[in-house]
């Protein structure tokens, strides 16, 4: 008898819940309908009476409606290449990290359009206030994909190179001059990444820690890149890499050599660093560039131009666990 009451009742649930869910459903299609007629007439506000209501109960109303709003429809709208200003200055300032990628990368465009062209589209100024997201994921494709931000954070460390106008299709190799970032990544090579190995060269013994906290740090890199490339970061997470890691972040930032800039994208690849995957990046092909690799190389960037502003010896004193 107790199964058959068991079998009965569990037949008649999906009867029972059928009108709430209808409810429900009729209530979403409602409230999208309504945040998609609230966001166009948002869309038509005059640039001027934003600029003007700022501080005012008016946009404290507007404000309140786009926290009410449907935020799948928001992000939809946030998306659009005719998206106003106002709006995307809204995502910057208070916006979640879902607005702000929709914000940045209209992935409801043709996959024919690249990242990079979404972002050049935006204007600079809203670019800027999007280097203060507290979402990792927002400031590093900034950083990957926006050339502008690419070379800000450049100059921040250093780079006092001259970009010239891109010449991709040249008559003859003497005339080709690659793309801006290509321009900064060959500065990068031919200044920084010299200084990292003549630091290795003098300072870094066979076996065991560096007495000197340059060279200690040109260690700390170089074995993170020798743990990449030789093992997919598959030692990752027991400690001896993450200490390194952490070694890296806390010396660089530990006077006030850099723009703050350049302290979020440190943050941010330490922290990419010490989450890698091995099975992700195992999967990868040498022609595919992993987030991992790209941290590990602004790391390196940086632990370069730290001791350039640093070039006075400073003794360290080996841990038992370095």
């Amino acid at each position: 008898m107790k199964n058959n009451m068991d079998n009965n009742q569990s037949k008649s649930m999906p009867v029972s819940d059928s009108p709430a869910r209808e409810v429900a459903s009729k209530f979403l299609a409602k409230h999208r309908r309504a945040s998609r007629e609230l966001l166009t007439n948002m869309f038509e506000i005059d640039p001027s009476w934003v600029e003007n209501q700022k501080s005012g109960k008016g946009f404290a109303e507007v404000k309140n409606a786009l926290q009410k709003a449907d935020q799948s429809t928001l992000c939809k709208f946030l998306e659009r290449e005719d998206c106003p200003d106002w709006l995307g200055i809204w995502a910057a300032k208070h916006g979640l990290k879902e607005h702000q990628i929709a914000y940045l990368f209209r992935p409801n465009l043709s996959d024919e359009i690249s990242i990079s062209d979404r972002i050049s589209t935006r204007p600079k100024e809203i670019k800027k206030l999007l280097w203060g997201s507290k979402a990792p994921i927002v400031l590093a494709s900034l950083l990957s994909f926006d050339d502008e931000t690419y070379l800000t954070w450049a100059r921040d460390i250093g780079f006092d190179g001259v970009i010239q106008a891109p010449n991709l299709d040249p008559k003859d190799d003497e005339e080709y001059v690659g793309s801006p970032r290509a321009q900064i990544n060959d500065w990068f090579e031919s200044v920084l990444d010299p200084i990292v190995d003549a630091l290795w060269k003098e300072h870094v013994p066979e076996k065991g820690a560096c007495t000197v906290l340059q060279g200690e740090m040109a260690r700390c890199i170089g074995r993170l890149e020798g743990e990449y490339w030789k093992n997919g970061m598959m030692n990752m997470g027991d400690g001896f890499y993450d200490r390194m890691v952490d070694k890296i972040k806390e010396t660089v930032l530990s006077k006030n050599s850099f723009s703050p800039l350049v302290k979020r994208v440190v943050g941010i690849d330490a922290s990419i660093v010490k989450g890698a995957n091995y099975a992700q990046i195992v999967r990868l092909t040498l022609f595919q560039e992993s987030d991992v690799e790209l941290s590990l190389r602004r790391l390196k960037n940086v632990v370069a131009a730290w001791c350039l502003r640093n070039r006075e010896p400073i003794a360290y004193n080996p841990k038992p666990w370095d």
